[in-house]
């Protein structure tokens, strides 16, 4: 059986709604996550540029805009639909629709969240950037 790419299987999660779900069941393992790193960033003393690879729907980038030190948050990927559902729940937002392995930040940004994506890219070793 041919294994079918994440971002198609995700897409279809976010027109079904079940993006959702994965926010509310990522929601304290992801909390705890950015206990933890805001802290680390707060040490910085100034402002900070976030981004979330493998946003889904939105819902990390839109709590890190709410921090009051972040200057910018950027959601990226893979899936259609989870970009566009996204940029619904949050049309102020920036969410960019791109391939991970390819996709580049414009500037250099103080803190990454990523929640289960690595695992979905074809080679997360080549992963670095």
């Amino acid at each position: 059986m041919e294994r079918r790419p994440a971002t198609e299987v995700f897409s279809e999660w976010a027109e079904d709604g079940r993006d959702t779900g994965m926010e509310i069941g990522h929601a304290p393992a992801v909390q705890e996550m950015l206990t933890f790193a805001l802290a680390d960033v707060a040490l910085l003393g100034h402002e900070f540029m976030a981004i979330d690879a493998g946003c889904g729907n939105g819902w990390v980038v839109r709590q890190l805009k709410s921090v009051p030190l972040c200057r910018r948050a950027i959601g990226v990927d893979g899936a259609k639909m989870m970009i566009e559902k996204a940029k619904k729940n949050d049309p102020s937002g920036e969410y960019i629709l791109a391939n991970l392995m390819e996709w580049k930040p414009d500037k250099k940004v103080e803190l990454v969240h990523s929640m289960e994506v690595f695992y979905y890219l074809p080679n997360p070793v080549e992963f670095k950037n």
